[in-house]
């Protein structure tokens, strides 16, 4: 008893898995087994303890060292760690990044050049002579990552084959010059916009100066987009002068005219459509007033004569069976039909006879007959039936339209 109580409340799984293996296993080879397994822990233990030691001196003394130092992950060197630099391609303050630059892809207006403006324009200056010409300068602008370039190169694809856009272009004229500038037609917007970029490019400044505004941008989805400011510009469409004010927000957006912008402009029109309504459109008017034709059982006007072949033999068939399930419906709906006139009762005899067909329809029954043998000694009269295009040129005043349902047209 007490042998088990020492094998099953030992803690270590490896010494009790050896005893379970003895063959036979007394108390006092238990107790000496047990004994050597706790002094082996022990002694485990104390190793253990004396190379932790060791390694937390060695990092302590690496925490002075990244103390000193510390890092930084590659990306965020590259881009959130960047500093803001005076740039001397457009005059204004912004991250040392070519893309972020509102002269990159501007064209000056002194000198022709593109990739700068002309407010810093250095054409007609002397350069040093020394050999770090001012132009190095564009190799830590130039150095952006591939996630920049991905970034771009993703945003345009995005826009890529989304269906047709509407450019027009127009004049701007600034005391800076004039500069021709593509526009997009927006007639859903309700103010006319422009990019950061494209004010420093008709301005020629990398700085230019920009009216304090108050509005919110709200998009399709719901978002707010920043306004930096509004400008008020002279634009030139078609001989004639318009002034335009423009929202100012970052990025790399087309210049968007507004619904209100394009109608001032003359580019779109638009046309009201106004409802007609007509006393014949009225359902319960119309209902009253040809009041005969939703009663009753229709019929064609006049009588239909068929002729027959005469060298055909007349076919008289025997009576057909109806099921005795079926008797007193049958027997109900040729009354109906000879009470609404639609067949008539004949006692006499009769060259042609044709057989009774019974179709049983979900809630009602459906009696016709076969004229098989009618059928192929009827004269079928010629005549052209009419095609679509005969019968819309006669449909051209029409207002109101039917549908017309046969109904026990297998009479």
């Amino acid at each position: 008893m007490l042998r088990d109580r020492l094998v099953l409340g030992c803690r270590d799984k490896a010494a009790r898995a050896r005893l379970f293996r003895e063959k036979e296993c007394i108390l006092q080879r238990s107790i000496e087994a047990l004994c050597i397994s706790e002094a082996t822990q022990e002694q485990l233990k104390s190793l253990n303890a004396t190379e932790e030691e060791v390694i937390n001196a060695v990092q302590n003394t690496n925490k002075k060292q990244l103390s000193k130092s510390p890092k930084v992950p590659a990306k965020e060197s590259s881009h959130q760690h960047r500093k803001t630099v005076v740039c001397l391609y457009c005059g204004g303050k912004h991250q040392a990044d070519k893309l972020k630059c509102p002269a990159y892809g501007k064209v000056c207006r002194k000198c022709g050049k593109q990739n700068h403006l002309q407010s810093v324009c250095r054409q007609g200056q002397q350069y040093p002579q020394s050999g770090q010409r001012l132009h190095l300068v564009t190799d830590s602008q130039e150095d952006d990552s591939d996630d920049s370039a991905f970034y771009i190169e993703q945003v345009g694809a995005l826009h890529h084959n989304k269906g047709k856009k509407f450019f027009v272009p127009l004049h701007i004229v600034d005391a800076a010059g004039t500069a021709l500038i593509q526009c997009q037609l927006d007639t859903g917007a309700t103010c006319n916009v422009m990019s950061y970029n494209d004010v420093c490019g008709i301005k020629q400044h990398g700085d230019p100066c920009l009216l304090p505004s108050t509005a919110k941008l709200k998009l399709y989805d719901g978002t707010v987009m920043p306004v930096l400011g509004e400008c008020n510009f002279c634009c030139e469409f078609k001989g004639t002068h318009h002034e335009l004010n423009f929202k100012i927000i970052s990025g790399s957006q087309k210049p968007l005219l507004s619904g209100e912008a394009c109608s001032n402009l003359g580019l779109i029109t638009i046309n009201e459509v106004y409802q007609v309504s007509s006393h014949a459109s009225n359902e319960d008017a119309l209902l009253q007033e040809y009041k005969d034709v939703f009663e009753g059982l229709g019929c064609l006007p006049d009588d239909y004569h068929i002729v027959i072949d005469p060298n055909v033999p007349p076919v008289q068939h025997a009576p057909r069976r109806a099921p005795v399930a079926l008797k007193a419906k049958l027997r109900d709906k040729l009354r109906d039909l000879e009470n609404r006139q639609i067949i008539t009762r004949v006692d006499e005899p009769t060259e042609w006879i044709s057989s009774l067909v019974t179709v049983l329809k979900p809630g009602k029954i459906r009696v016709c007959i076969d004229p098989r043998y009618l059928s192929k000694a009827i004269q079928r009269p010629t005549y052209p039936i009419p095609t679509l295009d005969e019968i819309l040129p006669q449909l051209a005043n029409a207002q109101v339209f039917s549908v017309l349902d046969a109904k026990d047209g297998f009479h």
